[in-house]
């Protein structure tokens, strides 16, 4: 059996806790934790993850192959849910976006806000989710660039819009 950092890699290692209901077990050197207790949450994030996947294809055809947020054409698509995300998966909280801006978002540091012009355009979509997304990036670099802050003063927003963009902070 190979070692890997202190790990015996290929074997399973058992730690039983509170009478036996919460075992580690370290698989190919990653630690992973399984319960009785815990087996309901991780069987209801296993189902979440699958209706999330059922959202794919219509997800791709509503994007039309594009990240709906940037626009970015023949790259890597991944589905983001749209914070605050609901118990249960809602297609309508669901976008098709690149990895390069699925990172901009997690980080919003990495934003650059000249690659970010579009969103006057955007900002004006038919998709209350994309206005949502497109109003919390503007508002965040609204304070460093005026056209930012130009094309928020001009957008007529539905109320419930602005609601949803301003119900959770964009960092």
């Amino acid at each position: 059996m190979k070692r890997r950092g202190g790990v015996q890699s290929g074997v399973s290692f058992c730690e039983s806790l509170s009478g036996g209901r919460i075992r580690l077990f370290l698989k190919r050197g990653i630690p992973t934790l399984s319960s009785k207790i815990m087996g309901k949450g991780y069987d209801e994030n296993q189902e979440r993850l699958a209706v999330l996947q059922s959202f794919g294809k219509d997800l791709a055809r509503r994007a039309k192959s594009t990240c709906e947020l940037s626009g970015a054409k023949g790259v890597s698509l991944k589905l983001y849910e749209v914070k605050p995300a609901p118990k249960q998966p809602d297609f309508e909280r669901c976008l098709l976006l690149s990895e390069e801006t699925i990172a901009a978002l997690e980080k919003p540091a990495l934003l650059v806000a000249d690659d970010w012009r579009h969103l006057g355009e955007l900002i004006w979509s038919e998709l209350p989710l994309q206005q949502v997304m497109a109003y919390r990036i503007l508002t965040y670099l609204a304070p460093k660039y005026d056209w930012c802050a130009g094309i928020l003063e001009e957008a007529y927003l539905d109320d419930e819009v602005v609601a949803d963009a301003q119900s959770t902070p964009f960092i």
